[in-house]
């Protein structure tokens, strides 16, 4: 079964091993929030305005997560 390591030298990069070592939890947050703002938006009973600004944020999201070639990780 194929491996990869990530190495690091530290403490130089610790910036980039703080960012490694974190970015499953950052997954998990974005997922979850992008899960919540596409709930509201199904099941939500709110003012249109409200909503326009729901899918607004949904959108710019979405334009953020393919900006960084990272959107199909959410789908």
């Amino acid at each position: 079964m194929p491996k990869a390591i990530l190495e690091f030298q530290l403490p130089e990069d610790q910036d980039e091993w703080d960012q490694a070592v974190i970015a499953g939890k950052l997954f998990s947050a974005i997922k979850e929030f992008d899960n919540s703002l596409r709930t509201k938006l199904k099941h939500g009973d709110f003012v249109d305005d409200r909503r326009d600004e729901l899918e607004e944020t949904r959108k710019e999201l979405h334009k953020l997560l393919e900006e960084h070639n990272v959107a199909h990780l959410f789908t």
